[in-house]
């Protein structure tokens, strides 16, 4: 059988460009600002004027809810709440750096300095190819094109595997995220994965989101003027919320 790693495409990584840091120190005024676990408050920091949440569901879509990432996918019919939510933040957010955290246990991550393929999360897509027949040893076309189906399906899933930094990871209550940083767009770094960052905010922490993994709705702290301008998007569907009021969970949990 053919080695997978010699079939493996030149493909770019399903990312453009991330900056990781090296160390966590951006993040490190956001522990000592959380509240009660299961809260607001619990996953965005304390001294904002106003607090919203959007549903991660974007209003076309016919699925009800959607859990841990403002990207639905599946090619839908309107824009994604994150694309709407990214257009609403950036008057408030201007050409400043901002800050991104992902949280580290997602599948499609594996460990810095590793093959994708050699992962344990590497979740490799096969063909069975030891039931050939008599007339189908190894070196037949048959097994050769088994092989070859094999390595394209590894190569396939490798392409849209992403390397952990090896930088020390943010540690919050009960998660370890990896950061990185850029202007506000590169909160898009991961959509091709559907993917949008759990924690993000500016360099002058004006404003700070948060979509927890298990929830069905991000919610975010900002000013008065940024919470007014996200009720009024279309679509969007933002509400009013308050530090002590329990995250969205999902309605059959």
């Amino acid at each position: 059988m053919p080695d997978d790693a010699a079939h493996l495409p030149d493909l770019p990584p399903p990312r453009g460009g991330v900056a990781w840091d090296d160390d966590a120190s951006a993040g490190g005024w956001i522990g000592p600002r959380l509240g009660d676990p299961g809260t607001v408050g619990g996953c965005v920091p304390s001294g904002f004027a106003a607090y919203a949440r959007i549903p991660d569901a974007p209003a076309w879509s016919d699925e009800d809810e959607a859990m841990g990432s403002l990207y639905l996918g599946h090619g839908g019919s309107g824009p994604e709440q994150m694309d709407l939510l990214l257009e609403a933040l950036a008057p408030f957010t201007g050409g400043q750096e901002c800050h991104f955290a992902l949280w580290t246990g997602y599948g499609w991550l594996y460990d810095h300095g590793t093959r994708p393929e050699d992962s344990t999360s590497f979740a490799a897509l096969t063909y069975a190819i030891d039931d050939v027949g008599e007339g189908d040893a190894p070196g037949s076309s048959f097994a050769l094109a088994q092989a070859r189906a094999q390595a394209a399906a590894h190569a396939l899933r490798a392409a849209r595997q992403v390397e952990r930094p090896a930088a020390p990871m943010l540690e919050l209550p009960h998660r370890g995220y990896h950061l990185w940083h850029g202007p506000l767009a590169q909160a898009a770094a991961f959509a091709s994965l559907d993917q949008s960052p759990t924690l993000w905010w500016p360099d002058d922490r004006s404003w700070f989101v948060c979509t927890e993994l298990d929830t069905v709705a991000t919610d975010l702290g900002g000013s008065e003027e940024l919470v007014a301008a996200l009720l009024a998007v279309p679509g969007l569907r933002a509400s009013r919320v308050s530090p002590e009021d329990p995250v969205r969970m999902p309605a059959d949990w």
